[in-house]
């Protein structure tokens, strides 16, 4: 079983968690079915991991991941053992994960590793 937990930048955003709660929100079909399938997504990594595999989970460069629920895109990384860290999210257009999309998760990934580093 993953511990999953969602980046939070100096400013108290959170990307992912704030998506999923627009999505709450919404109330159209199209909005609930995404969110339906992020959450099953989401409980699939937490019992499996990266180790999921495709079609749920896909590794993109280095520690990161992304999590593959319809054409949305989760990016993430893992730490620590057990620990998932939700980076980023995008709507998935194109054939090929955008590079500044890899870009923006892996500068998310680097300032939150300094800052638990700062936190021990």
């Amino acid at each position: 079983m993953y511990n999953i937990f969602f980046y939070k930048d100096k400013k108290g955003n959170e990307p992912v968690k704030e998506y999923i709660i627009s999505l709450k929100k919404k109330n159209s079909k199209d909005s609930l079915i995404k969110l339906q399938k992020i959450q099953d997504y989401l409980n699939i990594l937490r019992e499996n991991g990266t180790r999921a595999g495709m079609p749920f989970v896909r590794h993109l460069d280095g520690e990161l991941w992304e999590l593959r629920p319809l054409k949305d895109r989760i990016l993430f990384f893992a730490y620590n053992g057990n620990d998932i860290i939700l980076l980023s999210q995008f709507h998935k257009k194109t054939q090929k994960t955008p590079l500044r999309e890899i870009k923006k998760a892996n500068k998310l990934m680097k300032d939150y590793l300094e800052r638990s580093n700062e936190n021990e």
